[in-house]
This record gives C-alpha cells, sequence and structure tokens, in this order.
C-alpha cells in the first residue's frame, strides 16, 4: 500500500494538472528522463524555471506556480531526473547532483528568450550553477534555502544524519523542514522517511563530504547575472554558515533573511515568498538605462 506522503505527491499532481500544467517527458542527452510542467502566463515578466530539492519534487511549489503566471510569460516547473514522476528505473543508476544539471540546460535551450531560475534547496545550488554555466540563456536566479555552501566536517555528518533515511529520520526531518511544523508532518512522517532512503537521493547523500558540496566562490564573485538568495531565519537542514557563505560571494543586498520560515517557504509562507518573487520579477519590466534590473 503506498505511503500517505506517495498519496499526497499523486494528489499534487493531479492538482497541477487541474491548475492548467501539462506535463511531458523527455531525456537528456545521457539518456536520463525527467519531466517538465508548463502553463503560459498572462505577466510582462521572463518565463520562470522552478526546480525541487533532495527528495522533492514539482509538487512542492504547488502553492506559488499558478499564480506566478500573473507575473511571468510561462511558468516551467521540473521533476529532475530520479524524483517526482521521473522515479528511476530498475536498472537505473542514480544522478549525481552534477548528472541532473543537463535536464536544466534542455530546459533552457528550449526557450526563445532568457529564463528567470528559482530553485529550493540542492535546487537552489542547481540553479546558481545554471547561471554560472549559461549566463546567456539566464535573466536571473534566485535561491530559496539554497544548498551550495561549502560544508565543515561537522556540518556534513549533520546534513548526512538528517537525511539517512527512514521512520526515525523522516520524523526529524519533517521537524527540521519547518520553523512550525505543520501537524500534517506527523501524518506523513513514515512515508517522509521512505522517500528520502531512495537511492536516488541517498546515492548524492553519500556524497557528502567535508567543503566538496561548495559552488565555487571566485566564479560567484564573478556572475552575471542578477541573483537574491532568501535564507530562512528557522532553516534547521542547512548550517547557517551557509548565509555568511553567500553574502560573502554575492553583490549587496543579494542575501536577504527570510523570516519565520524554515527550509521550504514556499511551503511554510507561500504568499510572502510569491509577493518577493513576484517584485525580483518586476525588476525586469522595469529596466534602468542601459538595460540593467532596477532595485
Amino acid at each position: 500500500m503506498a505511503s500517505a506522503f506517495a498519496q499526497l505527491q499523486k494528489i499534487g499532481m493531479a492538482l497541477l494538472r487541474l491548475q492548467g500544467f501539462r506535463a511531458r517527458e523527455e531525456r537528456t542527452p545521457g539518456g536520463r528522463r525527467f519531466f517538465v510542467y508548463e502553463r503560459e502566463g498572462f505577466g510582462a515578466g521572463p518565463p520562470i524555471l522552478l526546480v525541487h530539492g533532495l527528495g522533492g519534487s514539482a509538487t512542492s511549489f504547488l502553492s506559488i506556480a499558478r499564480p506566478l503566471c500573473s507575473s511571468s510569460k510561462r511558468v516551467l516547473i521540473v521533476d529532475l531526473p530520479g524524483y517526482g514522476r521521473a522515479e528511476l528505473l530498475p536498472d537505473e543508476v542514480p544522478a549525481t547532483a552534477l548528472e541532473l544539471t543537463p535536464a536544466l540546460e534542455q530546459i533552457l535551450k528550449a526557450q526563445n528568450e532568457p529564463v528567470l531560475l528559482v530553485g529550493n534547496s540542492l535546487g537552489g545550488a542547481l540553479v546558481l550553477g545554471a547561471a554560472l554555466l549559461w549566463p546567456e540563456r539566464i535573466a536571473g536566479v534566485v535561491g530559496l534555502a539554497p544548498a551550495g555552501a561549502p560544508f565543515s566536517e561537522d556540518e556534513s555528518r549533520e546534513v548526512r544524519t538528517v537525511f539517512r533515511g527512514g521512520a526515525e529520520s523522516g520524523s526529524e526531518l519533517g521537524r527540521r523542514l519547518f520553523m512550525q511544523p505543520p501537524w500534517m508532518v506527523r501524518v506523513f512522517a513514515r512515508g517522509l522517511g521512505e522517500n528520502i532512503a531512495h537511492r536516488a537521493v541517498q546515492h548524492i547523500v553519500s556524497a557528502i563530504r567535508e567543503g566538496d558540496q561548495g559552488l565555487p566562490a571566485d566564479q560567484l564573485r564573478a556572475l552575471r547575472v542578477p541573483a537574491l538568495v532568501l535564507w530562512c531565519e528557522g532553516d534547521q537542514v542547512l548550517p547557517q554558515s551557509g548565509a555568511d557563505f553567500f553574502r560573502s560571494v554575492l553583490p549587496a543586498g543579494s542575501v536577504e533573511l527570510f523570516e519565520r520560515s524554515g527550509h521550504l517557504p514556499q511551503l511554510e509562507r507561500p504568499k510572502e515568498t510569491l509577493r518577493r518573487l513576484e517584485q525580483f520579477i518586476r525588476s525586469f519590466t522595469h529596466k534602468r538605462p542601459g538595460g540593467k534590473p532596477a532595485s
């Protein structure tokens, strides 16, 4: 019998369809499958691509995806290889974090204009990395509680413990993901633990080592696209040293403290997350002379 968490994921996918998002399966050049959910918008902002975190799926953006259609020309959400509907095939080797990026590149190439990337947690690291690799295809980048800062030995051990998988881990992770955990966390704890124990997740967790997860600081300092990092006040999943790292490598004002939220601001504080994203999108529709976004 499917867990309550798995049933919740199916409901989320059905709701995305009801909200007008069309799903399609695609394959990376290396043969990894992923799913793209797409809906045309009616706003003036650039197309926006939403990228989930470790163990997540497109459904984690259910609360903000449709409202973003009023600000952007097009809204896309991805199920990365091994996640959501793009679950691993029985004989498929799980992807490393780096091996997830071709899915983003393929989506970007399919657009006829630069795209605004928004990523949560691991997705935040992926979109920041994409901005370094393909700046000409990216209008801007937003990290919601992003990974990508280097870990100390103690910090890497703590993150591996949090994502160890299993029923006990599910309860602990459920509490850590939210500053004020909703009552539903208790209902979905077992399924959440099983989801984190999945080999697609554990393949990435097993690679977390001291210093290995850091985005290149020197390249971030030279980032050529507008960037915004919302670092969550109540984040108990990633170490708070991450905020200092991003402040040290991104331009002044690029890192903001997002108050009263844990690691999933799009779920815990959807209205506030949406409001800040809409403000960022408006910076692309009100340009200063010379083509630079307004602050």
